[in-house]
């Protein structure tokens, strides 16, 4: 038998099952929070994902798995050494640890990334910020990708020019490019690693803008032709 009066074990029972009531209530709000944060993040048309101090994944949106042609849970854990070329995911990780390093976010940066769902290497422009615990320590990188999709452009565009005099190749703009049936005239520089083939035309910059004019003529005559 209980020692204690009816009374005090009433308010007793009726305190404990509050608190049960309070929790549970705390519960069902965070796993709303969570699923319409899930939600929101999963609409965004943008990469979005979440890494710790050593880039493994932590989070990601639906878009970043399936670009990985995996579900989002079975993100969780791996690295980009799991589902890139190793020299690929070397970047990745080298910019990452540098940006923990630092503390300075990495903001629209271009990326070469394999999109497994189209099995081509795609432009992302990314943001990397480094994300801080309760006490203010580094703890990981909070990162946003883009894809450049220059294809209402390319509808347009008449020619590609990439008059690049230093600096580093445009290699995969001067791709997406020819893939849209788009001539391309560049300097040396900016055509570095491409081959030549029809469409490509190379000049350097001593005569650069007269090559441009005269791809430009061809262009007009051929149009030209094609309406008679």
């Amino acid at each position: 038998m209980s020692s204690l009066p009816q009374n005090i074990e009433s308010e007793a029972t009726d305190d404990v099952e509050t608190r049960s009531a309070e929790r549970r209530n705390l519960s069902d709000a965070l796993a709303h929070e969570r699923n319409v944060l899930r939600t929101m993040i999963d609409l965004i048309p943008a990469f979005i994902y979440a890494k710790d101090a050593h880039s493994r994944f932590t989070a990601c949106n639906k878009l970043v798995a399936n670009r990985m042609g995996v579900a989002p849970g079975e993100l969780i854990g791996k690295t980009d050494f799991d589902f890139f070329p190793r020299e690929m995911a070397e970047k990745f990780f080298a910019d990452e640890q540098a940006l923990l390093k630092s503390g300075k976010p990495l903001v629209d940066h271009e990326e070469i990334v394999y999109d497994k769902t189209r099995g081509v290497n795609r432009v992302i422009l990314t943001s990397k910020v480094p994300l801080h615990d309760a006490d203010g320590h580094l703890t990981g990188v909070v990162g946003t990708g883009f894809i450049e999709d220059p294809s209402p452009l390319f509808s347009r565009c008449a020619l590609a020019i990439a008059p690049l005099s230093e600096g580093a190749g445009v290699k995969f703009k001067v791709l997406e490019a020819l893939a849209a049936g788009v001539p391309v005239i560049g300097t040396p520089v900016a055509l570095e690693g491409v081959d030549l083939r029809p469409g490509v035309t190379f000049a350097s910059q001593a005569v650069f803008a007269g090559s441009v004019l005269s791809c430009l003529a061809e262009f007009r005559r051929s149009h030209e032709l094609q309406t008679l």
